[in-house]
């Protein structure tokens, strides 16, 4: 059963070994499958070819996809990898750029902890044994977001997308014995795999013994049977984009000769953040002019990621190191206008068409 997707293009990011790419082809689509592992998608290439399908792979990270994958898709997924990964709503802005208007994006989450007991015995377990110190995971390192409604709905609406999150599914998570679910839950997992590496030798151990002691204790040494509930978040982009899209070249332009013949005298008080907020009410996209001369902190992208609303356009100006080179094919002027493409991406949705201005 299930829906025809005969002729549709979807796209696969975070394939991993190529589940769900195997469901699409299934179903009649033409897949393209990505994911930061060559190996992996070695792997759901194989497994498309035993079923006598084809499938196309890229090696590419979910949050910085391939430029020309933008709006070909009447689909993108991610499985259960877009949880995961280090900055959500990055990820979910790139699955957006890559659907057509009307399209969707779909991806699963794991619920909250009370919804996912089967994973949270082993944590759980580790900070009553070794405290909170010895198991908090370092500064910065991704952790999987809380999968409930409220939090998927409120993701899919940032990214543009009308929301529409099913669920839960609940499964019961079946291993044969304590020592079957350590494999799995322990040494199959990326995360508790990070920890035991931090703990060591001698603190894994203790940890994987307690853990034993614990399931034996309640599950009498023999089978293990916990529960975990998943929702199923997918996001509806609009039908159609603005046709046009108007806005002023740069945001000098509020405070600077436009306020007073344009703009209200007051408009010479808003700057930065505030002028951004002030355009939006007047324009539907800005050219920003700073890129040219200097590539932005992930935290100021990430603030203009933040403040702009639905639809609303942010065009970069190419870095000046690229455009105003004596030889553009120089590995500097190349290596400049590589990283400010890779900054463009990290604002997701809001990024609108880059300015390249040449002498």
């Amino acid at each position: 059963g299930g829906v025809a997707l005969t002729g549709a293009h979807v796209l696969d990011v975070a394939a991993g070994s190529g589940a769900v790419a195997l469901e699409a082809l299934r179903r009649g689509a033409k897949v393209t499958a990505t994911d930061g592992s060559g190996e992996m998608l070695r792997v759901a290439s194989e497994r498309a070819s035993a079923a006598s399908h084809e499938l196309a792979t890229r090696v590419a990270e979910g949050t910085a996809l391939p430029l020309d994958l933008a709006g070909g898709s009447l689909l993108a997924t991610s499985g259960f990898g877009v949880i995961f990964f280090p900055d959500v709503a990055a990820g979910i802005a790139e699955l957006s750029r890559c659907v057509r208007p009307g399209g969707a994006i779909a991806f699963s989450a794991w619920g909250s902890a009370e919804e996912t007991a089967a994973f949270q015995l082993i944590p759980t377990v580790a900070r009553e044994t070794l405290g909170e110190e010895a198991t908090a995971p370092p500064a910065g390192a991704a952790r999987r977001i809380d999968g409930s409604p409220v939090v998927l709905s409120a993701l899919l609406r940032a990214a543009g997308l009308e929301p529409h999150v099913r669920g839960p599914v609940t499964r019961t998570l079946t291993c044969g014995s304590a020592e079957a679910f350590w494999e799995r839950f322990a040494l199959g997992a990326p995360g508790t795999r990070a920890l035991l590496a931090r703990l060591g030798d001698e603190r894994a151990a203790l940890l994987r013994s307690a853990v034993l002691f614990a399931l034996d204790q309640r599950f009498g040494g023999g089978e293990v049977r916990l529960e975990a509930s998943a929702y199923l978040a997918v996001g509806v982009a609009p039908r159609a984009l603005p046709p046009l899209f108007v806005g002023p070249a740069g945001f000098a332009a509020v405070s600077g000769h436009w306020a007073g013949p344009f703009f209200a005298p007051g408009a010479r008080r808003a700057k930065g953040d505030a002028a951004l907020d002030f355009l939006q009410e007047r324009f539907c996209a800005v050219e920003i002019n700073s890129t040219a001369y200097a590539l932005p902190s992930p935290a100021t992208v990430a603030a203009w990621r933040a403040r702009s609303g639905r639809g609303f356009r942010c065009c970069l100006k190419a870095p000046a190191a690229f455009t105003h080179a004596a030889n553009p094919r120089d590995p500097s002027a190349l290596g400049a206008l590589t990283a400010f493409l890779a900054r463009a991406l990290s604002l997701g949705a809001p990024l609108g068409p880059l300015l390249l201005q040449f002498p």
